[in-house]
């Protein structure tokens, strides 16, 4: 489970031209052997963010794809 502390919506063109837009997914959770809270940082599509609803301050859980990549992200609690 994480809680979200930051979302940053990006749009920019990559190397090869091609225009590419989503969101900066900021979250935290918890680790062992670390003092106080983890964070991280995941990059998600912009349909499986939009789909999400998930707001700053919302409990996740994000779900991955075989290809390692958030294909969605439901609220919990």
């Amino acid at each position: 489970m994480y809680e979200v502390i930051g979302i940053q919506h990006r749009k920019y063109t990559n190397k090869q031209g091609r225009e590419v837009e989503g969101y900066n997914l900021f979250v935290t959770y918890d680790e062992e052997n670390v003092s106080g809270r983890a964070c991280m940082r995941e990059w998600v599509a912009t349909d499986v963010m939009e789909d999400s609803g998930v707001s700053v301050g919302d409990m996740v859980d994000l779900n991955y794809n075989r290809y390692g990549r958030i294909c969605s992200i439901k609220p919990v609690g």
